[in-house]
């Protein structure tokens, strides 16, 4: 079972599901209404099309940790993307927070469980359909956020400035990429965890894309130094990361050394990229 889930405090993510329901003939679930989180308008619409859900809730996305106990299978958050410099792009990851932080919902230091074959044919399709928005970037994000779901999840997401957040066509990309990896097999050598590199993490990107990896969690250059995330990055995968990648570049020797170590502990294998 797939869900998937929008909010209203979102144009962008309305949008999305929106475009969904005119690509799926998703029918309101009868009894929705009696449900103590409709009564407490944590929920605001409950769709259903054979095993996949489409489930509004009116509170941000980040927060939305009630959702753990509503046996949802799947969840795919359709969400806007935010950045300061209002990068257009196309957008997945995983959830949780690799520091004591935890501003945009989740826990300090935890992980969710990540969905790494969902990411991977969303973000191919993403690419294919990307000829419809050339100026758009394709990137995994690493990961950054919550809520903290024990279900496996993630975000699909657009981004740019109002224009672009506010455009119907983009989010029907969005839709379109979803739906479409519903229908295809994943392509990858191996379940990966990335570590270092930018936020948007372009080497890793063009790995998944070229088919070799699959990336679960993703942690960049900014948290290298958060080695005892590591255990925790490999295990909270739907899918148990094989192999870690390593962008070598972009931490020095002292901290690639830690990493390494605290890797063998694992008994996971690596290579530097």
């Amino acid at each position: 079972m797939i869900s998937l889930i929008y909010t209203d405090e979102d144009i962008a993510s309305f949008n999305i599901a929106k475009a969904m329901c005119n690509k799926i003939d998703f029918k309101e679930v009868d009894n929705y209404k009696n449900d103590e989180r409709f009564k407490k308008k944590e929920i605001i619409g409950f769709y259903k099309y054979e095993n996949l859900n489409l489930i509004g809730i009116n509170s941000r996305l980040v927060y939305s940790e009630f959702l753990d106990t509503m046996n949802l299978g799947n969840i795919v958050f359709l969400s806007r993307h935010s950045s300061v410099k209002r990068v257009k792009s196309f957008t997945v990851h995983a959830l949780g927070n690799w520091n004591d932080k935890h501003d945009l919902g989740g826990e300090p230091k935890q992980l969710g469980i990540s969905n790494p074959e969902s990411m991977i044919k969303i973000l191919k399709e993403f690419s294919i359909l990307q000829k419809n928005a050339v100026e758009f970037k394709v990137t995994y994000e690493a990961t950054h956020h919550g809520p903290l779901l024990k279900t496996p999840a993630l975000f699909a997401e657009f981004g740019g400035d109002e224009g672009i957040l506010n455009n119907p066509n983009y989010a029907d990309i969005v839709a379109n990429a979803i739906k479409n990896s519903f229908e295809k097999e994943p392509e990858y050598d191996k379940i990966a965890i990335g570590i270092g590199g930018p936020h948007y993490s372009t080497k890793f990107t063009k790995l998944a894309l070229d088919g070799k990896y699959a990336f679960s969690h993703i942690m960049s250059r900014y948290y290298v130094n958060e080695i005892d995330m590591l255990e925790q990055a490999v295990e909270k995968s739907k899918l148990k990361a094989e192999i870690a990648v390593i962008e070598k570049k972009s931490m020095n020797s002292p901290e690639r050394s830690a990493i390494i170590n605290k890797l063998n502990d694992l008994g996971i294998d690596n290579t530097m990229v």
